[in-house]
């Protein structure tokens, strides 16, 4: 008889991150029409942002680009453009801004995420994503790393748009918790103490815990094993691994 089939659990775990993310949100969009409606949620690598980033998109219907690092004022009008529903926006930039301004202006839009906005920053068009939220009220929604407050210092005017700030935050234990549930397949465990060496080995970066999570999963599944404390090799910790010594050659007389 074949063993019934263990399939992952998989989805977004409903982190503290991804709560604060939500809450700021809620706050732009109910916010009195006399405040501004820039939000700005930063913090480091690896804590989660740009999940954080596409729950919110899920549950508000927001707007969500992600910036590359290629692109150039040009490239975010027709990025906009095209997440707002056209599929060949064509057309000056200022004439994309200006069509993108009149559908986020209707009444009640939902907001605007810009993800990788430190990006926004080095090509030049933050002032732009301003003039936008000018002219609209949308609410905009800030992503970016832990430096990114301070260099939105650098365009005053934008700096002095944003209603809040919020930093992300290191995975804890309760976190460590919902990423087991959220990605460990059903029918392997995992015991606290052996998740709290996880999260850290992992730095406390969720994007660490989910990788080491995988590697524990598929080095038990390998060996017949159900339970994840019985992994004993090292945990990825985002340092690359050490190059193993080259040994000495004998040379032959």
């Amino acid at each position: 008889m074949n063993s019934p089939e263990i399939k992952p659990k998989g989805g977004i775990a409903p982190l503290k991150n991804v709560a604060a993310l939500m809450t700021l949100a809620q706050r732009l969009i109910h916010r009195p029409s006399h405040l501004p409606g820039i939000g700005v949620f930063h913090g480091f690598s690896g804590y989660g942002k740009t999940q954080a980033a596409t729950w919110v998109q899920n549950k508000t219907g927001a707007i969500r680009l992600e910036i590359g690092d290629w692109w150039t004022p040009t490239t975010f009008a027709i990025a906009l453009m095209k997440e707002i529903g056209v599929p060949e926006p064509k057309g000056p930039r200022w004439r994309l801004i200006e069509d993108a301004i009149g559908h986020l202006a209707q009444p009640g839009h939902p907001p605007l995420i810009i993800d990788e906005a430190d990006q926004v920053m080095s090509k030049g068009f933050v002032e732009t994503i301003r003039q936008i939220h000018e002219a609209t009220k949308v609410p905009i929604l800030l992503v970016g790393e832990e430096r990114l407050p301070s260099k939105l210092k650098v365009s005053e005017r934008t700096h002095n748009r944003v209603l809040d700030w919020v930093a992300a935050q290191p995975c804890d234990a309760e976190d460590a918790r919902l990423l087991a549930d959220t990605w460990v397949p059903a029918g392997y465990t995992i015991s606290d103490a052996a998740l709290e060496r996880v999260r850290r080995d992992s730095q406390s970066k969720h994007r660490l815990i989910s990788v080491n999570l995988e590697r524990m999963t598929e080095w038990c599944r390998v060996r017949g094993l159900k339970e994840l404390d019985a992994y004993d090799e090292a945990l990825a910790n985002g340092e690359p691994a050490a190059r193993p010594l080259a040994k000495p050659v004998r040379r032959v007389a």
